[in-house]
């Protein structure tokens, strides 16, 4: 072929969904003395895409992350990207930020635990610089992303490392703070620490009714896991009570 290079990026679109035949054309690419850049937010597009000899890798060749959801994000980022006099670079990068972490929400609202975990580890790797509460957020998401998929360990230990940047100033990071106690209840009772589990939600629960009311939907949410636990442990009696107090708060919702 006359442009190798470019055959081998529409081929490796062609075929983006095996990836047997993928590694293959990765090989070609070495050979012939091209580069494959790495998945990057950034930079990459929905397929596989050239410029000065080399491929940048298709968003939506990654597993687990959905074409429709890969399309929206490309298109917004590039919108942003073509009118920098309009969006300040500063302004760009917040606005690419909660893109991502919007698109994230929505893998992880979906259960699709794969495609946040693809999104949100990629991002991490590919924004070394990233601004460090971004960073703790995106942290925090990757780690409910990874006890999804069952592992509690890599879970644990992004989850300790959002926890330990948020309790540096915690008035500023309250919500947060807050927002991390449901996953960090779900890891102690995936280690079986029911008690610790069920301190933290209670804590959780004076927090939320302390920051939205007793009646919004992130406090009942924190005081449903409360009721699973208490089942849980046998405390039977405990878990009636709270699905009373929450029944009340519902009916207190419809008014």
């Amino acid at each position: 072929a006359n442009h190798p290079v470019e055959f081998l990026a529409a081929s490796m679109t062609l075929d983006m969904g095996n990836t047997d035949k993928l590694s293959e054309f990765r090989a070609e690419v070495g050979r012939l003395g091209f580069k494959v850049e790495p998945p990057s937010v950034n930079r990459s597009g929905v397929e596989f895409e050239v410029e000065g000899g080399t491929i940048y890798y298709a968003l939506a060749a990654l597993k687990g992350v959905g074409r429709q959801a890969v399309e929206a994000i490309v298109t917004a980022v590039r919108d942003i990207a073509r009118d920098l006099n309009r969006y300040p670079d500063r302004d760009f990068v917040a606005l690419r930020d909660d893109l991502v972490e919007m698109l994230g929400e929505l893998y992880l609202r979906i259960s699709d635990y794969q495609g946040a975990e693809s999104l949100f580890r990629s991002y991490l790797e590919d924004n070394p610089n990233l601004d460090a509460a971004v960073a703790a957020r995106v942290r925090s998401s990757l780690a409910q992303a990874y006890l999804g998929l069952g592992d509690p360990s890599r879970s644990r230990k992004l989850l300790d490392e959002a926890l330990a940047y948020w309790e540096r100033d915690t008035p500023r990071y309250r919500r947060e703070l807050f927002m991390s106690r449901g996953l960090q209840s779900q890891l102690e009772r995936s280690e079986n620490k029911m008690e610790q589990a069920i301190q933290t939600l209670t804590a959780a629960e004076a927090e939320g009714v302390a920051l939205y009311g007793p009646a919004h939907e992130e406090t009942l949410t924190i005081q449903n896991s409360l009721v699973i636990a208490y089942f849980q442990i046998g405390r039977v009696d405990e878990a009636a009570a709270k699905l009373d107090e929450i029944e009340k708060q519902i009916e207190i919702r419809k008014r």
